[in-house]
């Protein structure tokens, strides 16, 4: 898993590079399931001072009420960060967030992103984040191997990434 986080917080920090302007991300942290405390605090940390040193700003939440047509304007993307569990957002919150994301604005889910909505009760999510946590202790009874398709290995944000370590 951290390869996948590290992987994404390179991504973001490219697109900074694109935007060559200040743009704000939301770190968003709200859970109704187990609460990784710590690794929230940290992610968090790290987010701040890579915006810090990337022309971007940090927002942090757990208050699901940030989630309107408003306050997600101010953003470029949105982090959930460790979220788990069920009803975190209600529908209105749901549909303002899609919108969002359809607007072309950007989503990152960290670790326990994929144990929030699990029950299946927001399917768009679920195809969001692209893959669910499915039972204890080891979340899935069918892990399985990915294949990436990369399009760009010679790009620098691949240089820590090499195919041969990907499992």
């Amino acid at each position: 898993m951290k390869k996948n986080i590290s992987f994404s917080l390179l991504f973001l920090v490219s697109i900074s590079s694109i935007f060559c302007q200040s743009f704000k991300v939301l770190y968003f942290h709200k859970t109704n399931g187990y609460r990784h405390t710590a690794a929230i605090k940290s992610g968090f940390d790290m987010v701040k001072a890579l915006g810090q040193n990337n022309n971007w700003t940090v927002d942090s939440s757990s208050n699901s009420n940030v989630f309107t047509a408003t306050n997600l304007a101010k953003y470029k993307v949105v982090i959930f960060a460790n979220t788990s569990g069920d009803n975190l957002l209600t529908t209105n919150q749901q549909k303002e967030f899609e919108n969002f994301i359809k607007s072309g604005n950007g989503f990152i889910g960290i670790h326990a992103a994929t144990d929030t909505y699990r029950n299946k009760s927001w399917p768009w999510y679920n195809e969001l984040v692209g893959g669910i946590v499915q039972t204890n202790p080891n979340h899935t009874a069918n892990n399985t191997n990915a294949t990436m398709d990369v399009k760009a290995p010679t790009h620098p944000i691949m240089t820590d990434y090499k195919s041969s370590t990907w499992a």
